[in-house]
Formats: C-alpha cells, sequence, structure tokens
C-alpha cells in the first residue's frame, strides 16, 4: 500500500515482473542459507524441518489455502532460522510478508495440490546427507515450481478474458 496524501492509500498490483523479482531474491537468499548451514544444522533443527515439510499433508493442520501458504512460510522460515544470524531471519520474515498476497493469489488455483511436502522433504533429505548440490538443486526446483503455480494464477484471468474475447459466438 502507498499513502495518497488526503486521499487515503492505493494498493500496489500484483505484477508478473515483481512476482519474477521476489522469486530470484528468495532464490539466491536460500541458497546462500542452506549453503552456509549445511555442516551446521542440527538433528533436532533438520527433525523440526522434517516435522513441518510433512505437516503440508496434515488433514488436521492443513484445510484451507491459508493453512497451505501457514505451513509453507515455517518451513521456509525454520531453515532461516537454522543459519542462526537474526539479520537474516527478519529478512527472510519481510520477505515471506511481501510474498504472502501472490502465495493468496497462487492457492486459489486446483494446481495448489501439487505436493509441496516432496519438496520440503527433498530439500531435508538433502540437508541430512550434507549434499549441497542436491540441496541447492531440491531448493532451486521448488522456488521454480512455486513461481510457476503462482505466475499462473495471475496470468489465468487474462488468460480467461482473452480466450472470451476470440470465441466464436453462435
Amino acid at each position: 500500500m502507498k499513502p495518497l496524501p488526503r486521499r487515503g492509500y492505493q494498493i500496489t498490483p500484483l505484477t508478473i515482473d515483481d512476482l519474477t523479482e521476489l522469486f530470484e531474491i528468495r532464490g539466491i537468499l536460500e541458497s546462500a542459507i542452506v549453503e552456509d548451514i549445511i555442516e551446521r544444522i542440527s538433528d533436532e533443527e533438520l527433525d523440526a524441518l522434517e516435522a513441518l515439510a510433512h505437516a503440508s499433508r496434515d488433514p488436521v493442520q492443513v484445510q484451507t489455502a491459508s493453512d497451505i501458504i501457514n505451513t509453507n512460510r515455517a518451513f521456509h522460515l525454520a531453515l532461516a532460522k537454522a543459519h542462526q544470524n537474526k539479520r537474516i531471519f527478519t529478512i527472510a520474515e519481510h520477505h515471506f510478508d511481501e510474498m504472502e498476497r501472490y502465495f493468496h493469489r497462487g492457492a486459489r488455483l486446483p494446481e495448489l495440490s501439487r505436493d509441496l511436502n516432496e519438496d520440503h522433504v527433498a530439500i531435508v533429505n538433502a540437508l541430512r546427507k550434507r549434499d549441497l548440490k542436491s540441496v541447492r538443486s531440491a531448493i532451486i526446483e521448488h522456488n521454480f515450481e512455486t513461481h510457476n503455480q503462482v505466475l499462473s494464477a495471475l496470468a489465468a484471468p487474462r488468460l480467461r478474458r482473452s480466450m472470451e474475447d476470440v470465441a466464436i459466438r453462435p
């Protein structure tokens, strides 16, 4: 939101360019985080990450799109917390705050059922093996898939309107 003097506030629109920039930042940030934590993340932190990875499948904890978004956020912030640098955690937290509107938009798509659990488990498994190449690959793949999912959600209304415009009417 940006303030408009003597008129109120204007909600900042969701744009594809902003979405892409946010995911680029997320990819850089999370790749750096896992590189730094891979040798020192504790078994307790890995167990907590694994529990969060599986939380997205728990029908008691996850009943709405907001629940999925919150469990995803908790997983990614737990990665940042494992870094044990308060400023990095704050940056990650702020970044997820910025992305939240996009995630809610993306959560409206049927493709949301794509199994985030599998991505998160792959990240945890690679961390447990201390396999930097695999964990980076898992993070990049997860971010790529999530970016595409949200991108599709942003484009869907425009695409539907365009298709309706060119539809042959009887």
